[in-house]
This record gives C-alpha cells, structure tokens and sequence, in this order.
C-alpha cells in the first residue's frame, strides 16, 4: 500500500500542481535509505517541512495512531496530506541494525526543527509585533548578567586576577593604559634623578561595572588613579561645582518652553589638563618597571588639582566660543541661543529647536578641541531620571535606582510594611548617653550620607528628618539607628515620587484660553520656635517654579529666638535671601518677567 501510494504521488503531475506544501515532495529514487532512516537528500528540506507543516517540536508520531484535527474530503487536503506521507515515506523502517541501537544511558539527540525555525524568526525584529519585539528584547537583557547576580567588583590587581570576570577587566586595564599612553600622561624617569623633596604617589587600578537603566550589565571598566590623599600641596584645589537647585530651575524652564536637550559625556575628561606643578608617580601593577617612575603630564584621576585644572580648562574653551558664565550660578554659562552647564564630565546643553543648526555647528567647534560623546537622549544626569511628556509639557526627576541601590546596600527588608512616614509622629530624639564605636559610627554616618544626597536633590520631603538626624553623627545609638533605616525604608516604599514640573498651564494662558493663574514663582517660609532640646527653632523655605520645587532648606536656626515672631522673622529674612540671589540668576540666563495689560504672566528664557 505505502508503495502503490508513493508511485502514485510521484506520477500524477496534476496533484503535484495543486499541493500547498512549501517544499515539493523528493521523488523515492532520490532519497536513498541511510542506516538511521534519515533521507539523503539534506537537512534543509526536511527542516522547513517539519517547521512549517506539524504543529508540535516533538517527534513525528506513527501513520497508524495520527489523526487530522479536521475531517475535510476536499481533494485539495488530501493532496496535500498524501504528499506529506510520501516526502518523509523514507524516515519509516522496519530494519533492526546495531546502528539504530542506543547506549545504556544514552538518549537519541533530536533536532526540534520547528523550535529552532522560530528562534530564528525571533531574531528579525523588524517582521515582529511590538508584543514580540518587547518580548524579544526582554530575551536578550535576561542573557546579560543583572547587577543583583554578579560577584562583588574587584579592589585591586591582584585580587582582579582572581575575578570571574579577570579577562574583561584585563582588557579593560589595557585600553586604559593604552588611552594614557597615547595622550602622553606621562614620561618615564630613573628614579635616582628625582629631587628628593618630591615624592612619589602610588598609582591605584579601580574597577567598576556598567549597568544600564535596568541594572543589566553593559560594560567593564577600569581607571588609572593617583592616591591624592597623600599629595602635599600648597595651591588652592577647591573646584566649583554644579548645584542642584541650578539644574531643578533649568529643567523646570525646559519643560514650561518645551526646550530641547543635548547631553554629551567628555572622554577621560581630566587628560585634557596640563598639569601645573612637578608630580611623581610610580609604576602600575601588571606594568612595573625597575627603578623607574613615571613624571606626570597630565591631570588623573583624584589628583588634588585635577577638578579645578579640569574646570578652568573647559570654562576657558566655553568663554572661547561665545558664552558668558552666569553670575552666583556655578558650571553655569549662557548667550541668546545655548544654555550650557556641567558637573565635572556630564555636560547637557538647552535650545529652542530652531537654534538647532546653531547648536550643532557649536558641538563641532567643541569636539575639535575634546573627546565628547554624544547621549541619544537625556534621560539621566548625575543619577537622577529625567522622564518628559512633551505634548503637555511635563518632566519628572526622579531617584528610584539610587534608592534601590540604598537597600541592597544597607540591606533594608522591604518584604514586611515599611513605614508611611520618614520619621513616626512625635519622635524626639535625644543625644546618645553611651558612646558608639567606630563600626557603628561608619555605619550611622554611611546612611545619613546617602539620605542627605537624595534630601538635596529630589526629595524634600525628608530634608527635615535628615537635618534632625544630622545632630547624632558623632555619636549615634541604636535608637538613632533604627530612626536612619525607618527613613530609608520610607525611600523604599516612596521610590517613585517624583519632582513635577509642568508647563501645560504657561501654554494655555498663551494661547489666551486662561487668564487668572497663579504666580510662575512661587516662595514659602516658616519656623516652628523652640522645638528643639537646647531651645533653638527650625526653619525652613521652599521655592516653587512651573508648580514643582526648585529650591528648599529644613535646618536649625543659628541663635535662640525669644519668641515665635522672631523666628518667623528669621526664617523669611533667610528666604529674602535666596530670593534675590534667584532674581540674581534669572537675569544671568535672561528670564525676564514680563506682565501683560490684562494680567497674564509671560516668562522669556535666554534671552527670547
């Protein structure tokens, strides 16, 4: 029957026409039997058949139990199913040959052609659904090492070369000294020729991992070093840098005007500074030289000057090309078209998009002179997630991966209830009668750090738990302890609050459809007298800019107020302050504030 079958496939030309299958059918003599029962003809034919015509990866079942999910009597499907029969006719044997026998314990290895058929598929991305592509994309970032998996970052060479990770950081190591050598960082020396009264710095190997915003792995990194901590110098090192109330206020404009965003990251940003003074550096390990030291030439890495040589370096370059710093505003600089400002290698630009060519004929002038690379988008700087809604006008600044970093970091059990509020209602904290020893105090004093860094930047709404917490860091109890991870859990569980600035309102009143709003800036005091142990108030102001913060302070006032008016007044004379210095700022970057007949407030940045 099976032969009578597979002649009659083989000879009938008008069946064959009509057969749907993707592959024709290989003709009995072509497809010589092999011991395995395997066609000759090629694996490539029988793998589209397999992908293409059976529904399941598993192997294919026996002729005699296989059943069609649908009972048609349309010749066509019979053609069809009589043509499948007969190209995979040879795959059938009744011989029992040694060949076809198995180890003990083996398994027969079978290629699932219809699974490797849609991984491959998987791979174009273009010909998938958006469904697909994230599912694809997802696929590729679980092949990639997340940051909770990996071993903890190598201190130093030697323990590099015991790492998991020793090759990729070895290469890392190499382009680095490679990268040095060729911006000529410095020149070897003998070390007898070195005047006695200069010594000479150890250099340091750090090695860090790169994450993307989701925590996966992208890169290895290692960076060349000075151990500056014990450089002696006597030139002022202090280098200005960028506030963060500066940046909260520029993106408070960006998103009311609708601005564009350029962000650029200056390669090895110090080399580009010639160094101003005679220092002596020893050689690296893994590259160590008898008696020879190396003469630095230029600026690296936590040497003392390097900031401040790097600042007035690109400070000069920026004034070069047109622009202005911006008075009582650091790393701040401007002229009618760009506003630029920067903290150390993070450089982000602001423009109107029909300054675009201005722009882009302005990085061209910069990238002559430094190694820059340019961001695709800005969506971080220093740490904080920028998030945009262009059509109404809105951004966000948010921490959320600072945060959960704080509870890997002091390990923080986020799996029970963690606290509504930074600090529990009525809690006075006393000074610590006991003393606290120095793993405690390291301890107290790491989280108090943390929780100051995310109370200047993006949250004030634990500014004042942070000031209160601040008075035990020489000697913490445990009660002040327990009160720093009740903050931290309360991060935790608020990590995605975030600063909102909107400008969705601004675009209304210009288009005439709302006339009575608020004021574009808005300012705030208060104090609260004597609520202290030793009778000095708290204070504290807040500074609002297109409906979000832009500036805020909780502390003690410096001297004890004898009554509640005194320290209101105190507060707003603090406030005043701050005010005037904005005002200050305002016309720096040419913010003017102009007032039309009918009241409607209309701010014009740079000088538009």
């Amino acid at each position: 029957m099976l032969n009578e079958r597979l002649s009659h496939d083989s000879d009938s030309e008008e069946e064959d026409t009509i057969t749907v299958i993707r592959t024709p059918p290989v003709p009995q003599e072509q497809t010589p039997q092999t011991p395995q029962g395997i066609p000759g003809q090629g694996k490539a034919q029988d793998s589209e058949i397999t992908a293409n015509d059976y529904p399941t990866p598993e192997a294919t079942p026996d002729r005699t139990t296989a059943q069609d999910p649908i009972q048609d009597t349309a010749a066509e499907e019979n053609t069809s199913q009589s043509t499948q029969e007969a190209s995979r006719a040879s795959e059938i044997s009744a011989d029992f040959t040694e060949t076809n026998i198995l180890p003990e314990g083996a398994r027969r290895q079978r290629r699932n052609a219809r699974r490797e058929a849609y991984f491959a598929a998987l791979d174009d991305v273009e010909e998938l659904s958006g469904y697909h592509s994230a599912f694809t994309a997802a696929l590729a970032d679980s092949k990639r090492p997340h940051r909770d998996s990996l071993p903890p970052e190598p201190k130093n060479w030697k323990e590099m070369l015991r790492h998991p990770f020793a090759t990729q950081f070895t290469q890392a190591a190499q382009v680095e000294f490679d990268e040095l050598c060729k911006r000529q960082t410095f020149q070897p020396v003998a070390k007898d020729t070195i005047p006695r009264e200069h010594k000479i710095l150890p250099l340091i190997w750090v090695f860090k991992y790169k994450f993307d915003t989701n925590g996966y792995l992208t890169k290895f990194k290692a960076r060349i070093c000075v151990r500056g901590d014990l450089q002696d110098t006597s030139q002022d090192t202090y280098a200005a840098t960028l506030a963060y109330r500066t940046f909260r206020a520029l993106m408070a404009i960006t998103a009311a005007f609708n601005l564009e965003i350029a962000q650029l990251d200056a390669i090895n940003a110090f080399l580009n500074s010639d160094i101003d003074e005679e220092v002596y550096v020893g050689y690296l390990e893994g590259y160590k030289q008898a008696e020879k030291a190396l003469q630095l030439r230029r600026a690296l890495y936590r040497l003392r000057q390097s900031p401040l040589l790097w600042y007035q370096d690109l400070t000069k370059a920026l004034k070069a090309l047109g622009l202005v710093p911006v008075p009582d505003a650091n790393c701040l600089l401007t002229n009618s078209s760009i506003t630029i400002f920067f903290y150390v290698d993070d450089i982000i630009l602001l423009y109107h998009d029909k300054d675009t060519k201005i722009l882009n004929d302005f990085l061209e002038q910069l990238q002559q002179r430094y190694r820059m690379r340019r961001m695709e988008n800005a969506d971080w700087f220093l740490g904080i997630r920028i998030v945009r809604d262009r059509p109404t006008r809105r951004l966000w600044l948010c921490q959320d991966s600072y945060i959960d970093k704080l509870a890997a970091k002091f390990n923080i059990n986020c799996a029970g209830r963690l606290p509504d509020t930074p600090l529990a209602s009525g809690t006075i904290l006393v000074p610590h009668e006991g003393q606290a020893n120095q793993q405690e105090i390291y301890a107290y004093q790491q989280r108090i750090g943390s929780i100051n860094f995310l109370a200047i930047a993006t949250r004030p709404d634990v500014a004042q738990s942070c000031s209160i917490l601040s008075q035990f860091l020489r000697n913490p109890s445990p009660i002040h302890l327990a009160a720093a991870d009740r903050v931290i859990g309360y991060l935790i569980r608020t990590k995605y609050l975030a600063i909102e600035y909107s400008g969705q309102q601004l675009a209304e009143q210009l288009a005439g459809q709302q006339l009575a709003v608020q004021p574009r800036l808005q300012c705030y005091s208060d104090a609260a007298f004597a609520d202290n142990p030793d009778r000095r108030s708290s204070d504290g102001y807040l500074f609002l800019l297109y409906g979000g913060p832009i500036d805020w302070k909780a502390s003690r006032q410096k001297t004890v107020t004898t009554s509640s008016t005194e320290a209101e007044l105190l507060a707003l004379s603090q406030a005043a302050k701050q005010a005037m210095q904005w005002q200050r700022i305002f016309k720096g970057i040419s913010f003017k504030l102009t007032t039309r007949p009918f009241g409607v407030t209309t701010f014009r940045p740079f000088g538009s």
